[in-house]
C-alpha cells in the first residue's frame, strides 16, 4: 500500500492507505516524535524529577512551546502538524475510519484520541515511545495522561474518559482498569480495528453464515421488518428459543436477508471467569461498523455469565434452548423472544430419506425410518449429524443399529436416573385383568406411530404419547411392570429422582419440569415416577402464596403431561391422594391388588435362585402368608443369606424360609397368630433345625 501522509507509523514499513486515518495516525506520530525531542532536551539540560516536573508544569510548558519553535527538528515536525485532514468523500466504505469519523462527528481531539489507540494495534514501536514519554517502563499503552501531554489544547481529554463518551459507548475504545482516570490504558480492540483500516475485514472468529433456506414464522418476519426499516440508536437483542438441534443459523441468515443485512456467526468463547463485556464487546461494535448481525449460537453462553453491557446499535440474534437459561443484556433492546418452530414427523421424514437415500420402493428401510421419524422427535441439525454417523457403516444399516445411535443424543440430566430392565413378561405374576391391561399398554405403544400417522390421529391429540397409572400397595409389581413394557418394547426406562425434581423454592419445581419433559420429548423413552402422589397430589384450597403456587407446580405437570410424546407410568401406593382432573387424562389406570394363593404360589416358585435346590411346600407358604410380591422376594433372599453358612451346597430348606417369612412380618410391625406356621412353628426358634 501507498502512504498518503509522510508520517503514517514509527515503523517504517507499516502504511495505511485509508486517507483520513493515515493523516491523525501521522499526526499521533509527529506528536509523539515531538515530545521524545523535548524530552531528550529537558533531561540533559537537568536531573529529570517527576514530581519537580509536575510542580513546575506551568514555567515547564513555556519552555517546551519556545523549544518547539526554535529547535530545528521540532520545529519541522510542528510544521506538519499544520496540515488539514483530508475531507471524508461521499461513498465512504461504512465501518471505515473516515465514516466513524463522519458518522459520530468526532471533533480532532477525539479523532486524534481514536487513531491514538489504534497505533499499539498495527506497530508495535509505539510502546517504548509511550513508556519513555510517561517515564515508566511499565506504562506501554496510550491513556489520558499521554493525551494531555501531547494535545496542545487539553481542556476537553477529561471529558474522553468518561464511559458514556461515544468512542468508548460504541465499543471503538475499551477503557481498561487503572489506578487513576488518568492511568487507564485506552485501547481498540483488534476487530474494530480491521473495520476501520482494512478492506479485507474477514476473521477466523467470525464465520459468515450462508444457511439453508427454511420458512419463517410470522413472527420473525415482523420482527425482521421492524428492525430492518428503522435506524437503531442502541443494540437490540432477539432472542431464538428453540430445541437441541434447531436450525437457529438458518433461521438468523433468513431474517438477515429479509433485512438486508449479512449475518456473520461468533465462533470465539467468553473467558472463563473473565470480563464478558470487554470479550463481547468488540465484535458488537465490529458488527456495528459492518451494518451485519451477530448471531450467537446456543453453545457458547454458560448460566452463570453476569448481565452483559452492550453499547454499539447492533443487532445480535442470541440462540438458546428451551432449558437453557436465559442471557441478560444491558443498555440494549430485547425483542420478544422468536420461536423457532419444531420440526413435524412429514419433515424428519423427508430429512431421513434424503440423508440415507431411501427410496419409495425400499419399504424395509422406509419403515425404520418412518418408526424413527416418529420416535425421535429430532431437529435438523441433529438428524443430519445422526445421518452422517450411519454413513460410516459399510453395511445396511439395521433397526438396531440405527436406534442405538439415535439415542446416544438422550440427555436428561441429573434430573432421571436410567434404569436397565431385568425382567420379561412371562415373570410378571399378577391376576388375568392386570395382565390384560399390561398387554394393552404395550400393544398401544407399537401401534401408536401407526394410528398417529397413517390413521390420522396425530394432529388431534397434538402427537401425544401415553400415560398409565400403577396403583397398589407396596410389593405388588408396579416398578416390575414398567421394567417389564420397557423391556418388551425394547425402550429406554428412566426413573424420575424426585429429590432432583422438587425444590422447595417458589417457582423451581416448575423449571425442573420443563427440563425434563423438553428432554424426554425428543425421544420415545419410558418416564416413571415412583411415589407420583408426592407431584401430583390434590390441589388444595388456597390460604397463602405457598398454596397458590403448589398448586400452578400441579396444574403445569398435567399441561405437561398431556403433551408428553412418549409413555409416563406413575407409581403410587395413595391413589385417592391424586388430583382428580389428574385421574381424567390418565390412558390407563392399573390397580395392583395384593396377590391371591394363586399368585403368592407362582411368585414363590418363581423367586427361587436357579440351581438352587428348594425342598419347600409352595402350596402352604402361598396359602398361610399374606404377602405381596416383594415380601416374597424379601423372604427368600434372607432365608438364602441364611442357608448359606450351612455349607458349600445350594439348597434351601422350609425352617429357614419360615424364619426368614417371621422377621419379614416383624420388619412390617405386623403379628399374626403362630397356628398360621402350623408345623414349622417350632423353626422360629430353632431356624438351622433340618
Amino acid at each position: 500500500m501507498s502512504t498518503t501522509t509522510a508520517f503514517p507509523t514509527l515503523h517504517p514499513s507499516i502504511s495505511v492507505e485509508e486517507p483520513l486515518a493515515a493523516h491523525w495516525l501521522a499526526q499521533v506520530t509527529v506528536r509523539l516524535r515531538r515530545e521524545v525531542c523535548w524530552l531528550r532536551h529537558e533531561r540533559r539540560e537537568s536531573h529529570f524529577d517527576r514530581l519537580q516536573s509536575a510542580l513546575d508544569s506551568s514555567r515547564l510548558d513555556s519552555r517546551r512551546q519556545e523549544f518547539f519553535m526554535q529547535d530545528e527538528t521540532a520545529a519541522y515536525l510542528s510544521a506538519q502538524l499544520g496540515q488539514s485532514p483530508p475531507a471524508v468523500p461521499e461513498g465512504v466504505r461504512r465501518g471505515s475510519f473516515s465514516w466513524v469519523v463522519k458518522e459520530l462527528d468526532l471533533n480532532p481531539i477525539e479523532a486524534f484520541t481514536l487513531a491514538l489507540s489504534i497505533l499499539p494495534a498495527i506497530d508495535h514501536s509505539c510502546e517504548p515511545v509511550v513508556a519513555a514519554i510517561m517515564n515508566d517502563s511499565s506504562s506501554v499503552l496510550p491513556t489520558l495522561g499521554l493525551i494531555q501531554k501531547l494535545w496542545d489544547d487539553n481542556g476537553n481529554v477529561l471529558s474522553l474518559g468518561d464511559p458514556a463518551h461515544k468512542l468508548v459507548r460504541f465499543g471503538l475504545i475499551a477503557a481498561q482498569t487503572g489506578d487513576t482516570v488518568w492511568e487507564r490504558p485506552l485501547v481498540c480492540p483488534l476487530p474494530v480495528v480491521a473495520s476501520l483500516l482494512m478492506t479485507d475485514t474477514s476473521s477466523e472468529a467470525l464465520q459468515f453464515v450462508r444457511g439453508n433456506d427454511v420458512n419463517l414464522t410470522i413472527e420473525m418476519r415482523y420482527a425482521a421488518a421492524r428492525i430492518g426499516t428503522g435506524s437503531l440508536e442502541r443494540g437490540i437483542i432477539i432472542p431464538l428459543i428453540g430445541r437441541d438441534g434447531s436450525p437457529f443459523a438458518d433461521f438468523a441468515a433468513g431474517m438477515g436477508r429479509e433485512m438486508g443485512r449479512p449475518v456473520y456467526r461468533l465462533r470465539s468463547r467468553p473467558p472463563r471467569g473473565g470480563a464478558v463485556d470487554q470479550w463481547l464487546a468488540p465484535w458488537v461494535a465490529r458488527s456495528w461498523l459492518d451494518n451485519s448481525i451477530l448471531f450467537i449460537g446456543p453453545d457458547i453462553f454458560e448460566a452463570d455469565i453476569p448481565p452483559i453491557q452492550v453499547g454499539a446499535p447492533a443487532v445480535i440474534i442470541v440462540a438458546r434452548t428451551e432449558h437453557s437459561t436465559a442471557v441478560r443484556f444491558l443498555d440494549t433492546e430485547v425483542a420478544t423472544s422468536l420461536k423457532a418452530p419444531r420440526s413435524n414427523y412429514v419433515q424428519r421424514l423427508q430429512w431421513w430419506k434424503e440423508g440415507l437415500r431411501v427410496g419409495e420402493d425400499d419399504q424395509q428401510a422406509l419403515s425404520i425410518i418412518a418408526d424413527c421419524a416418529r420416535r425421535f422427535r429430532y431437529e435438523r441439525e441433529t438428524i443430519a449429524r445422526l445421518i452422517d454417523e450411519c454413513r460410516h457403516l459399510d453395511r445396511p444399516l439395521e433397526e438396531k443399529e440405527l436406534l442405538t445411535i439415535c439415542r446416544r443424543d438422550l440427555r436428561l440430566g441429573d434430573l432421571a436416573e436410567p434404569v436397565t430392565p431385568r425382567f420379561e413378561l412371562k415373570e410378571l405374576i399378577l391376576p388375568r385383568k392386570q395382565k390384560r391391561q399390561i398387554d394393552e399398554v404395550i400393544r398401544a405403544m407399537r401401534n401408536l406411530t401407526r394410528v398417529h400417522y397413517d390413521w390420522g390421529t396425530a394432529g388431534p391429540w397434538a402427537e401425544s404419547g401415553l400415560s398409565a397409572l400403577f396403583a397398589g400397595p407396596p410389593g405388588t409389581g408396579k416398578t416390575m411392570a414398567a421394567e417389564v413394557i420397557a423391556k418388551d418394547l425394547k425402550l429406554p426406562l428412566y426413573r424420575i429422582d424426585l429429590s432432583q425434581v422438587v425444590n422447595k423454592y417458589i417457582g423451581e419445581t416448575e423449571k425442573n419440569l420443563r427440563r425434563l419433559f423438553d428432554a424426554a420429548d425428543a425421544s420415545d423413552v419410558i418416564l416413571f415416577f415412583d411415589e407420583a402422589d408426592s407431584l401430583f397430589g390434590k390441589r388444595t384450597e388456597v390460604r397463602d402464596a405457598h398454596d397458590r403456587y403448589a398448586n400452578l407446580e400441579i396444574s403445569y405437570l398435567l399441561e405437561r403431561m398431556e403433551r408428553f410424546k412418549g409413555l409416563a407410568i406413575l407409581a403410587t401406593n395413595r391413589k385417592n391422594d391424586l388430583d382428580v382432573a389428574f385421574l381424567r387424562r390418565l390412558r390407563f389406570i392399573i390397580d395392583f391388588p395384593l396377590p391371591g394363593p394363586k399368585e403368592r404360589e407362582l411368585i414363590w416358585k418363581g423367586c427361587i435362585p436357579e440351581d438352587t435346590e428348594a425342598d419347600l411346600e409352595f402350596p402352604f407358604l402361598a396359602r398361610q402368608f399374606q404377602l405381596s410380591g416383594g415380601n416374597i422376594k424379601s423372604v427368600i433372599f434372607n432365608a438364602c443369606l441364611q442357608a448359606a453358612e450351612r455349607g458349600a451346597k445350594q439348597e434351601l430348606r422350609m425352617p429357614q424360609v419360615i424364619a426368614a417369612v417371621a422377621r419379614e412380618f416383624d420388619k412390617m410391625d405386623r403379628s399374626i397368630s403362630l397356628e398360621l406356621y402350623g408345623p414349622w412353628v417350632r423353626a422360629l426358634g430353632e431356624p438351622d433345625e433340618t
